[in-house]
């Protein structure tokens, strides 16, 4: 329910205020996420290796994995839409456990956040969402850092979007009240 509710707030400060558009890129409201992201994908003998853990058997695996360039820029809509590339890092486990990666992204979601944890290891698990200790600013910039995404933005990949998108209501009601609340507190 969080994520419609999320939505349904951008688009009431869309209407009411004009000073969020879905049409913009995330990196007008979140700075950091003005940069090129990467898309990371399962495959053979990658130039890359890292350990992820399996949220279904609990078994670690060494993955390996290749990087390329996302092929068009993160827009508030594709956070409205969960289309982000943010996505849930238990879906790699789907696809690349069960599905055998017939749905194209085999374990990327679990090499996106296992990177993610790299910069902060309490952040952007399926069963701890921002982490202990961070705030949305802090959330965002933890993924900004990391800069990898589990598909590109503009394809299905359910998960923490609408998070980014709650950072973004957080900026734009400031700029519009000229008071900085935390998005519970808008709520």
């Amino acid at each position: 329910m969080t994520k419609v509710m999320t939505s349904a707030l951008a688009l009431a400060l869309h209407e009411q205020t004009g000073l969020i558009d879905p049409e913009d890129a995330v990196s007008k409201y979140i700075p950091e996420f003005g940069r090129e992201w990467d898309v990371v994908e399962e495959c053979d003998n990658g130039p890359e290796t890292l350990d992820v853990r399996s949220m279904i058997t609990g078994e670690t695996q060494r993955v390996s994995f290749l990087r390329r360039k996302a092929v068009r820029p993160m827009q508030v809509k594709h956070l409205m839409a969960e289309c982000s590339g943010i996505g849930y890092e238990c879906f790699g486990d789907f696809d690349g456990v069960l599905k055998n990666g017939s749905l194209g992204t085999k374990r990327g979601y679990s090499i996106a956040n296992a990177l993610r944890r790299k910069i902060h290891p309490s952040v952007y698990t399926s069963s701890c969402i921002l982490g202990h200790d961070l705030d949305l600013a802090d959330f965002c910039a933890s993924i900004a850092a990391a800069g990898v995404l589990s598909t590109d933005p503009g394809v299905l990949s359910y998960g923490l979007g609408a998070t980014v998108l709650g950072r973004i209501v957080e900026v734009v009601y400031s700029q519009h009240k000229g008071i900085q609340m935390p998005l519970r507190e808008i709520f």
